[in-house]
């Protein structure tokens, strides 16, 4: 399950200001 809320580009984790789908230093991934 996906939940997206809206983009914020000051404190975003997903495609702004931190992309935690693509950080190769968190050991989970989504599939």
């Amino acid at each position: 399950r996906v939940v997206f809320g809206a983009w914020e580009p000051k404190t975003g984790a997903v495609g702004s200001l931190w992309d935690v789908v693509r950080d190769r230093r968190l050991t989970h991934r989504p599939a």
